[in-house]
């Protein structure tokens, strides 16, 4: 099962990189078409080997052509070097369940936009501490999971949803996602994060727990990387987050103000011991 899975995200992977590769062979082949035709009036007009046909073609045609490899290369630079899409918003809402502790389950909504034509496959990763059942399912309709398959690096876990259309440019898509995870081995740390590794303009990370398992306090927590890399985080700043009460439950919310690449947004909380035993 796993392998067919790697094999698929593969042949998804490599069928979108190569249509970017011909999009991009198109546009200078177009540039190599007007190449040709000024090269053919030339030719017809008395051919290269007449003294002032050679310097024109040096003086005229080299550098035109050296520009058109410059601009193919250019474009194909600039076309590969921004993303398919943009994220607008991220939120993420997890939860515990009241009976059942180890129940736990997060809810996903990411707004994506298009920075060109015919963008279909949304592509993610997530790492959860616990260890157990992990299911996800796409509640966006016609919208599905294609694949979700496990790294060895760091536990990181990566899923492709294909969307329901081709967008195009400019145009906005929400993907709504369903974790289901059990924490069989009682391994969860308390912490529900995001590391914001491309631009984002708007993030809330919501954490809702019964009663039961009320926090004795929550942290937020903007972090980047340790210089040393022991250990892998350090803080730029930590505040202490409120909560509130609703419905019977408690609920922790944070919403960072300003979003900036390469650095980890977190909320981190502390159960009172008597009640973290009995988990």
């Amino acid at each position: 099962m796993g392998e067919s899975r790697r094999w698929s995200e593969t042949i998804s992977r490599g069928a979108h990189s190569l249509s970017s590769w011909i999009s991009t062979l198109r546009n200078i082949g177009w540039l190599l078409v007007l190449l040709g035709g000024l090269a053919t009036l030339v030719w017809r007009s008395g051919g290269f080997a007449h003294p002032i046909s050679v310097r024109f073609a040096t003086v005229v045609f080299v550098p035109m052509l050296a520009t058109a490899f410059f601009a193919g290369w250019t474009m194909a630079s600039r076309r590969h070097a921004r993303p398919e899409y943009d994220w607008e918003s991220a939120e993420y809402e997890y939860r515990f369940d009241k009976d059942d502790p180890r129940q736990h389950s997060q809810t996903t909504r990411i707004t994506i936009r298009a920075n060109r034509d015919g963008v279909e496959l949304f592509k993610n990763r997530y790492r959860w501490t616990g260890n157990g059942k992990s299911e996800i399912t796409i509640l966006t309709p016609r919208q599905r999971l294609l694949t979700e398959w496990s790294s060895r690096e760091a536990g990181w876990r990566y899923y492709y949803v294909m969307l329901d259309h081709p967008l195009k440019k400019g145009e906005p898509a929400t993907i709504h996602i369903q974790h289901e995870l059990y924490d069989s081995s009682n391994t969860f740390d308390p912490i529900v994060a995001k590391n914001v590794i491309e631009p984002l303009t708007s993030l809330k990370l919501r954490v809702i727990y019964p009663e039961s398992l009320a926090p004795v306090s929550v942290l937020a927590r903007e972090r980047v990387p340790s210089r040393n890399g022991d250990p892998l985080w350090r803080d730029v700043d930590r505040q202490p987050v409120p909560t509130q009460r609703s419905a019977g439950d408690v609920v922790a919310l944070y919403e960072p103000r300003k979003l900036t690449v390469g650095r980890r947004y977190e909320l981190t909380w502390i159960w009172d011991q008597t009640r973290k035993s009995s988990k």
